[in-house]
Protein backbone atom coordinates (compact mmCIF):
# COMPACT_ATOMS: atom_id res chain seq x y z
CA UNK A 1 0.00 0.00 0.00
CA UNK A 2 1.39 3.26 -1.08
CA UNK A 3 0.00 7.22 -1.05
CA UNK A 4 0.32 8.45 -4.55
CA UNK A 5 1.88 11.78 -4.75
CA UNK A 6 -0.69 13.47 -7.35
CA UNK A 7 -3.98 12.46 -5.79
CA UNK A 8 -3.27 11.78 -2.21
CA UNK A 9 -4.99 8.66 -2.80
CA UNK A 10 -3.87 4.90 -1.37
CA UNK A 11 -2.83 2.70 -4.37
CA UNK A 12 -3.76 -0.45 -2.92
CA UNK A 13 -1.79 -3.60 -4.87
CA UNK A 14 -2.71 -6.97 -4.28
CA UNK A 15 -2.94 -10.17 -5.71
CA UNK A 16 -5.52 -12.64 -6.60
CA UNK A 17 -5.13 -16.01 -5.20
CA UNK A 18 -7.67 -18.10 -7.54
CA UNK A 19 -6.32 -20.15 -10.25
CA UNK A 20 -6.15 -16.66 -12.58
CA UNK A 21 -3.69 -15.12 -10.12
CA UNK A 22 -4.60 -11.68 -11.83
CA UNK A 23 -2.88 -8.50 -9.99
CA UNK A 24 -5.40 -5.73 -8.84
CA UNK A 25 -4.41 -2.16 -7.98
CA UNK A 26 -6.89 0.14 -6.42
CA UNK A 27 -6.99 3.64 -5.69
CA UNK A 28 -9.17 4.28 -2.31
CA UNK A 29 -9.85 7.33 -0.10
CA UNK A 30 -10.01 5.22 3.36
CA UNK A 31 -9.07 1.39 3.52
CA UNK A 32 -10.22 -0.56 6.70
CA UNK A 33 -8.60 -4.20 7.43
CA UNK A 34 -11.32 -6.85 8.79
CA UNK A 35 -10.38 -10.33 9.78
CA UNK A 36 -11.64 -12.71 7.28
CA UNK A 37 -14.70 -15.22 8.90
CA UNK A 38 -14.82 -19.22 8.51
CA UNK A 39 -17.26 -21.22 9.37
CA UNK A 40 -16.81 -24.01 12.21
CA UNK A 41 -17.23 -27.77 11.54
CA UNK A 42 -20.99 -28.52 11.81
CA UNK A 43 -21.36 -31.81 10.13
CA UNK A 44 -23.12 -33.48 12.69
CA UNK A 45 -25.07 -30.34 13.20
CA UNK A 46 -25.98 -30.28 9.28
CA UNK A 47 -26.93 -34.16 9.38
CA UNK A 48 -29.24 -33.13 12.35
CA UNK A 49 -31.01 -30.36 11.04
CA UNK A 50 -30.86 -31.27 7.04
CA UNK A 51 -30.20 -27.92 6.52
CA UNK A 52 -28.07 -27.14 3.36
CA UNK A 53 -24.98 -25.50 3.27
CA UNK A 54 -24.35 -21.81 1.02
CA UNK A 55 -21.29 -20.22 -0.52
CA UNK A 56 -18.33 -20.67 2.02
CA UNK A 57 -19.37 -23.05 4.18
CA UNK A 58 -22.38 -21.20 5.74
CA UNK A 59 -26.17 -22.11 6.33
CA UNK A 60 -28.18 -21.28 3.65
CA UNK A 61 -31.43 -19.58 3.66
CA UNK A 62 -34.38 -20.05 1.69
CA UNK A 63 -33.78 -17.09 0.16
CA UNK A 64 -31.97 -13.96 0.61
CA UNK A 65 -34.87 -11.35 0.45
CA UNK A 66 -38.14 -13.19 0.56
CA UNK A 67 -36.96 -15.65 3.42
CA UNK A 68 -33.36 -14.57 4.94
CA UNK A 69 -33.64 -16.49 8.22
CA UNK A 70 -35.52 -19.57 7.06
CA UNK A 71 -33.66 -23.09 6.74
CA UNK A 72 -35.88 -25.25 4.34
CA UNK A 73 -36.96 -27.08 6.97
CA UNK A 74 -39.49 -25.73 8.66
CA UNK A 75 -39.28 -24.39 12.42
CA UNK A 76 -35.70 -24.43 12.10
CA UNK A 77 -33.88 -19.98 11.92
CA UNK A 78 -30.87 -19.05 10.51
CA UNK A 79 -29.23 -16.28 12.46
CA UNK A 80 -26.10 -13.80 12.75
CA UNK A 81 -22.84 -15.21 11.10
CA UNK A 82 -24.32 -18.50 11.33
CA UNK A 83 -25.64 -17.17 7.60
CA UNK A 84 -22.91 -15.09 6.36
CA UNK A 85 -20.16 -12.97 7.38
CA UNK A 86 -21.45 -9.80 8.70
CA UNK A 87 -21.56 -7.07 11.01
CA UNK A 88 -22.76 -6.68 15.44
CA UNK A 89 -26.01 -4.53 13.59
CA UNK A 90 -27.17 -7.31 10.81
CA UNK A 91 -26.67 -10.03 13.58
CA UNK A 92 -28.68 -8.08 15.33
CA UNK A 93 -31.66 -7.56 12.83
CA UNK A 94 -31.46 -11.42 11.96
CA UNK A 95 -31.27 -12.37 15.33
CA UNK A 96 -34.49 -10.59 15.97
CA UNK A 97 -36.10 -11.31 12.64
CA UNK A 98 -35.35 -15.30 14.04
CA UNK A 99 -36.53 -14.52 17.42
CA UNK A 100 -39.90 -13.56 15.61
CA UNK A 101 -40.20 -16.40 13.67
CA UNK A 102 -39.73 -18.88 16.53
CA UNK A 103 -42.23 -16.91 18.51
CA UNK A 104 -45.25 -16.90 15.81
CA UNK A 105 -44.83 -20.93 16.27
CA UNK A 106 -44.16 -21.39 19.61
CA UNK A 107 -47.78 -18.91 20.88
CA UNK A 108 -49.95 -20.79 18.47
CA UNK A 109 -52.12 -23.37 20.47
CA UNK A 110 -51.66 -26.10 17.72
CA UNK A 111 -48.90 -26.53 14.81
CA UNK A 112 -50.65 -27.85 11.52
CA UNK A 113 -48.69 -30.06 9.36
CA UNK A 114 -48.41 -30.43 5.54
CA UNK A 115 -51.02 -33.49 4.29
CA UNK A 116 -48.53 -34.15 1.69
CA UNK A 117 -45.68 -36.36 3.59
CA UNK A 118 -44.87 -39.27 2.59
CA UNK A 119 -46.22 -42.90 3.98
CA UNK A 120 -45.29 -46.64 3.53
CA UNK A 121 -47.59 -49.25 2.50
CA UNK A 122 -45.54 -52.10 4.88
CA UNK A 123 -47.37 -54.97 2.38
CA UNK A 124 -44.61 -53.72 -0.21
CA UNK A 125 -41.86 -52.44 1.70
CA UNK A 126 -38.74 -55.34 1.41
CA UNK A 127 -36.45 -52.59 3.50
CA UNK A 128 -33.87 -51.93 1.31
CA UNK A 129 -33.57 -48.09 2.62
CA UNK A 130 -33.02 -46.44 -0.29
CA UNK A 131 -35.76 -44.16 1.18
CA UNK A 132 -33.65 -43.37 4.21
CA UNK A 133 -30.68 -42.51 1.78
CA UNK A 134 -32.63 -39.94 -0.45
CA UNK A 135 -34.41 -38.46 2.39
CA UNK A 136 -32.38 -34.52 2.71
CA UNK A 137 -34.67 -34.20 5.68
CA UNK A 138 -33.70 -37.47 8.09
CA UNK A 139 -37.47 -38.08 7.93
CA UNK A 140 -37.06 -41.51 7.65
CA UNK A 141 -35.52 -44.14 9.49
CA UNK A 142 -35.47 -48.07 9.62
CA UNK A 143 -36.66 -49.61 13.14
CA UNK A 144 -36.74 -52.94 14.49
CA UNK A 145 -40.29 -54.69 15.06
CA UNK A 146 -40.95 -56.62 18.76
CA UNK A 147 -41.20 -59.45 15.46
CA UNK A 148 -37.98 -59.06 14.99
CA UNK A 149 -38.33 -56.89 11.29
CA UNK A 150 -37.43 -54.07 9.71
CA UNK A 151 -39.46 -51.28 9.18
CA UNK A 152 -39.46 -47.41 7.52
CA UNK A 153 -41.01 -45.14 9.91
CA UNK A 154 -41.37 -41.55 8.86
CA UNK A 155 -42.25 -38.52 11.20
CA UNK A 156 -44.37 -36.87 9.63
CA UNK A 157 -42.97 -33.29 11.37
CA UNK A 158 -40.02 -33.62 9.40
CA UNK A 159 -41.21 -34.70 6.14
CA UNK A 160 -41.37 -31.74 4.01
CA UNK A 161 -43.66 -33.88 1.14
CA UNK A 162 -40.73 -33.31 -1.57
CA UNK A 163 -41.29 -36.93 -2.56
CA UNK A 164 -37.61 -37.89 -2.98
CA UNK A 165 -38.12 -41.37 -1.46
CA UNK A 166 -41.24 -42.22 -3.70
CA UNK A 167 -38.97 -42.74 -7.37
CA UNK A 168 -36.12 -44.40 -5.57
CA UNK A 169 -38.11 -47.30 -4.12
CA UNK A 170 -37.58 -50.00 -6.25
CA UNK A 171 -41.34 -51.48 -4.86
CA UNK A 172 -43.21 -48.59 -4.81
CA UNK A 173 -44.21 -48.71 -0.88
CA UNK A 174 -43.28 -45.03 -0.42
CA UNK A 175 -46.66 -42.43 -1.28
CA UNK A 176 -46.84 -39.64 -1.15
CA UNK A 177 -50.31 -38.74 0.34
CA UNK A 178 -52.97 -36.90 -1.25
CA UNK A 179 -50.19 -37.64 -4.57
CA UNK A 180 -49.57 -41.22 -5.39
CA UNK A 181 -47.75 -42.68 -8.25
CA UNK A 182 -51.05 -43.48 -9.92
CA UNK A 183 -52.25 -39.54 -9.66
CA UNK A 184 -49.19 -38.75 -10.81
CA UNK A 185 -48.97 -40.99 -13.83
CA UNK A 186 -52.96 -40.76 -14.49
CA UNK A 187 -52.24 -36.82 -15.08
CA UNK A 188 -49.01 -37.41 -16.92
CA UNK A 189 -51.18 -39.54 -19.74
CA UNK A 190 -53.40 -37.06 -19.93
CA UNK A 191 -50.87 -34.46 -21.07
CA UNK A 192 -49.66 -36.73 -23.45
CA UNK A 193 -53.20 -37.45 -24.86
CA UNK A 194 -54.07 -33.47 -24.70
CA UNK A 195 -51.52 -33.22 -26.91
Amino acid sequence: MTVSPSSNLLQIRLEDETPRGRKIEISADFVVLNVGIEPTDIQELLRTLATPVGNGGFLQEVHPKQKPVESQMEGIFIAGVARAPMNIQECVMATMAAASKATNILTKEEIEFSPFVAKVDYHKCTRTGRCVEECEYNAITLHNTSEGKTKAVIGPSLCSGCGACVPVCPNRAMILQECDLGQIEAQIEGMIKGV
